[in-house]
């Protein structure tokens, strides 16, 4: 086993260095810019991506990491439960701004658990390199996404994780895709990472339900663009009415108009019967997830004009 002496320098009470918050990507990789003989190598900083207003860090190891506010951790004289709630709300931040990156990362093959405050937890940044040193939790303590990296540095277990072309980083921020999912909604990005990840660890019914919300919501706004053009206010207004004009009738018409093309059209009709049957019948196979995720997948491609990565799910036996 090999041993860094330099990761000692985050376990020291004495060491200098930025206070950050964060979480890995799950499962467990590396971005092939490390050293195999240098664990430490592992933490260094790959990336430095800008979202809106914040700076996201990526390691080496997979970690997602943001600065911690100054007024959130320095000032002491804050009443408890007001700097308890800023830091809860903060937390909540991060981890949708995460989920843009993993969604983005899921779009080119790379899947990961999306990330929520329940994995995030404070790191040190110190010299260009970060690490996840401890972590919390409550009535259950989920260490996989905060402490289990650092563990596995120390135990000379990290080259088992598997092995990434760094070059996809440079690709999220170049993309555009994102912003045009969050014109729809912020949590579009996590519910597309969810349902990726949900059909590659085989829940089909989560993958499913996932993958038929962002189904819905994508159709949603080709209904308001439709509707947008439409002078009549009480007609715009009639049309508006989801009890009326639901999914189903939304999708007949838009094909009709041309705005959803044929093979599209039988695919959403296909998967809107596939949810019907889970949420009414509890009835769920590996087929109607498959084909609920590949309606997700041609949906978003149709929407951002852009090619994705197919959803997979594991399929064989080791016995």
């Amino acid at each position: 086993m090999i041993r860094s002496p330099k990761l000692d320098e985050f376990y020291n009470a004495k060491s200098t260095g930025n206070r950050v918050i964060g979480t890995y990507l799950y499962p467990h990789l590396l971005f092939d810019r490390f050293d195999p003989n240098d664990p430490y190598s592992a933490t260094a900083i790959l990336a430095r991506i800008q979202l809106d207003s914040e700076q996201v860090f990526v390691t080496c190891n997979g970690g997602l990491f943001i600065e911690s506010p100054t007024a959130l951790v320095d000032n002491v004289t804050r009443d408890a439960g007001e700097n308890f709630k800023d830091k809860q709300a903060f937390e909540e931040k991060t981890a949708d701004v995460f989920n843009q990156i993993i969604c983005e990362l899921t779009f080119n093959g790379i899947v990961s658990e999306p990330a929520t405050p329940v994995h995030i937890a404070g790191a040190k940044l110190i010299d260009d390199h970060i690490l996840i040193t401890s972590a919390t939790g409550g009535r259950e303590i989920y260490l996989e996404r905060t402490l289990m990296p650092a563990l596995q540095l120390s135990n000379g277990r990290w080259l088992m994780c598997r092995i990434r072309n760094c070059e996809v980083i440079n690709q999220i921020s170049a993309n555009d895709r994102i912003p045009q999912l969050l014109e729809i909604s912020g949590t579009l990005p996590g519910l597309i990472a969810g349902a990726y990840f949900m059909f590659s660890r085989r829940q089909l019914a989560e993958a499913l339900v996932d993958g038929w919300v962002v189904v819905e919501q994508i159709l949603d706004r080709l209904w308001t663009r439709y509707t947008s053009d439409i002078s009549d206010n009480s007609r715009k207004q009639r049309l508006s009415d989801t009890r009326t004009y639901s999914a189903a009738v939304r999708i007949e018409i838009l094909h009709t108009l041309g705005i959803i093309p044929t093979a599209l059209y039988a695919m959403l009709n296909v998967s809107r019967k596939h949810r019907n049957d889970l949420a009414h019948r509890s009835k769920i196979s590996l087929t109607m997830a498959t084909e609920v995720l590949e309606c997700m997948k041609q949906m978003i491609e149709s929407f951002c004009k852009t090619s994705i990565a197919q959803p997979l799910t594991h399929v064989g036996v080791n016995w």
